[in-house]
């Protein structure tokens, strides 16, 4: 129960935070989360919330838990961009604890293509057209070859030549589709706090086991270091905020703690 309170506390504080700088997730940032969780479960948005009830689990707590964790992500994105910075000594002192750059296989490295088209946040008729709107150039699209060109037939589309990427690099919200697309295709359009992106995959290949443990080390030493700089961020905010226990009830653990 304590720890529970604490963990609410903590909550409120980081999206009073990301309202004040703009950025809390919308109710679209919130479906489209959602809605990932439900794929991931191989269930529909319907079915996944469905289940969610029935598990006794309060359905608009569990919303708002995802809504306070994007929202705090984008905080510490938006802060704390240009501290993320990994030295090579680092990675190389965490591969060696690690056991060496050998363990472990290859990824998979793509060479990409994106069109971005962006939406106004919180207009879901706009997602909806602009959604079947990508999807009509995702036909017409053929990677490498004529994106930068479809690109322009779309009023704000932005086109981006990203080269070679490795899967592991890539945003959680397009990872497992772009993860096993072939060389050649355009997979479906895919919604993220961008916007709705469209991928092209030109080529296929394969990264070493010792570019795939750098890889790792590094992002390994930046989610040290910003879950570091999350718990200072809310340890200050928590000291600037007024909080007032109601109704008899007693904080046994402060803000800011877990």
């Amino acid at each position: 129960r304590d720890r529970a309170a604490a963990q609410i506390l903590n909550e409120t504080v980081e999206m009073q935070e990301a309202k004040r700088l703009g950025v809390l997730a919308t109710e679209d940032d919130l479906k489209s989360a959602v809605t990932e969780i439900a794929q991931r479960n191989k269930k529909t948005l319907k079915e996944f919330e469905g289940a969610i009830v029935t598990t006794g689990v309060d359905l608009h707590a569990f919303k708002e838990r995802i809504r306070a964790q994007m929202s705090w992500q984008r905080v510490l994105e938006g802060r704390f961009r240009g501290q993320m910075v990994v030295g090579k000594a680092d990675i190389e002192q965490e591969i060696a604890s690690a056991g060496g750059a050998g363990a472990g296989g290859g990824a998979t490295q793509l060479k990409l293509q994106r069109i971005v088209m962006p939406l106004k946040s919180g207009d879901a008729a706009a997602s909806v057209a602009g959604y079947a709107a990508a999807d009509a150039l995702r036909q017409q699209a053929k990677p490498c070859v004529n994106f930068a060109d479809i690109a322009k037939s779309a009023p704000s589309a932005r086109f981006e030549d990203m080269g070679m990427v490795s899967t592991d690099a890539l945003a959680v919200e397009v990872r497992p589709m772009l993860a096993s697309a072939e060389a050649g295709s355009v997979p479906p359009p895919i919604l993220t706090k961008a916007g709705i992106e469209i991928y092209g995959v030109c080529e296929r290949g394969a990264v070493s086991a010792g570019e795939t443990a750098t890889a790792a080390a590094k992002d390994k030493i930046q989610h040290e270091k910003l879950d570091a700089l999350s718990h200072a961020l809310l340890s200050d905010l928590c000291a600037a905020a007024s909080i007032e226990p109601r109704n008899g009830f007693k904080l046994a653990k402060p803000c800011g703690t877990e």
